[in-house]
């Protein structure tokens, strides 16, 4: 479905914003201000909305699909951390038109979701966080392939996934833990877990990865981190790489992350309800007003990005612009590739 541009109404989300709260405090992050969300009367967004998608329950992430030209959105319904059987995936065409909004649909036809999260596609294979678990469905049909448990490997957070240039899985472990009351810290540890085929294996861990949480493969190999609890951008060489390195400073509380093929970067921050856009080393808003930005996905086919706005039960889909005048293209990365340094 299709709608004008809405907000919320204040009694549909009280719980939501309080896990917000929450989170922002765990991460030494606060609420931004009414006065603060509020676009600046001096910023002119390039960017045009395209599309309001509504009827969704707590959108988490999005990934586009080109081979069926849609996007497929993961959906929360619980708390983020509640093993409660009822989460879902949606299908919504590349128009904002959903398609099927429970595709995969937890405790039926054999699915198990609880809070799905990050999602990735490799073939005909749909990967999606849950928690601590990875689990694998058919991308065309739904059906349930395999689960890749991350429990005995001490998993807390599972957040986003990617498929690395060496075609094994990288899984970001944001370190959040919830009570019976839900009240949530963030106990750590911050991992990057590695799974190739069965064998699983933590590609990075500490502090410096700062409460991970996007992150963004490049074709040459290496990443892009997009990290919750601290201001900086980053970018990590993978396993034999050692520590992640500082590619941009901004706002902080960052969500997604994906790598454009001219070789920006976008990147969504709750900090300042914001999509920025990063050309070499400065990150610039691009987007603004966008209530609680969750894992973006980017439309190749058309050069647009979905907003996945978490509080609001809604997706936006926003057209990208061509790099602003003034900066000419070497003043870029040449490519994706040189965004980030090759692995080792």
């Amino acid at each position: 479905m299709i709608v004008p541009v809405e907000r919320a109404t204040e009694h549909s989300r009280p719980l939501l914003l309080v896990m917000f709260l929450a989170f922002a405090a765990a991460c030494g992050e606060e609420e931004p201000s009414a006065e603060e969300q509020r676009e600046p009367e001096h910023f002119t967004s390039r960017s045009e909305l395209v599309a309001s998608v509504s009827g969704l329950e707590t959108p988490e992430s999005v990934r586009y699909d080109p081979v069926a030209d849609a996007y497929f959105v993961s959906n929360i319904v619980g708390g983020p951390g509640t093993r409660d059987g009822v989460g879902f995936i949606s299908v919504v065409g590349a128009d904002g038109t959903v398609r099927e909004l429970r595709f995969i649909d937890g405790g039926k036809k054999g699915a198990t979701l609880n809070a799905p999260k990050g999602m990735a596609i490799s073939g005909d294979t749909l990967w999606v966080a849950d928690i601590d678990v990875l689990r694998a469905f058919h991308r065309t049909t739904g059906a349930p392939l395999t689960t890749v448990d991350l429990v005995p490997h001490g998993a807390v957070f599972l957040n986003d996934v990617v498929v690395g240039a060496d075609g094994a899985k990288y899984v970001t472990d944001t370190g959040l833990r919830f009570d019976a009351a839900g009240a949530m810290s963030h106990v750590g540890p911050d991992r990057i877990f590695r799974i190739d085929g069965t064998l699983v294996t933590v590609a990075a861990e500490g502090d410096a990865l700062g409460a991970p949480n996007g992150i963004a493969a490049v074709p040459s190999g290496g990443f892009v981190l997009a990290p919750n609890g601290i201001p900086t951008l980053q970018r990590w060489a993978g396993p034999a790489g050692g520590s992640p390195e500082v590619l941009a400073e901004g706002p902080g509380s960052y969500d997604g992350v994906e790598v454009l093929a001219d070789g920006r970067l976008l990147v969504s921050s709750w900090a300042d309800s914001t999509v920025h856009e990063v050309i070499e080393s400065e990150m610039r808003p691009l987007i603004r007003g966008v209530n609680s930005p969750a894992d973006i996905g980017v439309d190749t086919r058309r050069g647009n990005v979905a907003i996945p706005l978490f509080l609001e039960n809604r997706m936006e889909i926003w057209s990208i612009p061509p790099v602003p005048a003034g900066d000419e293209a070497g003043d870029l990365p040449k490519s994706a590739e040189s965004a980030v340094p090759a692995a080792h």
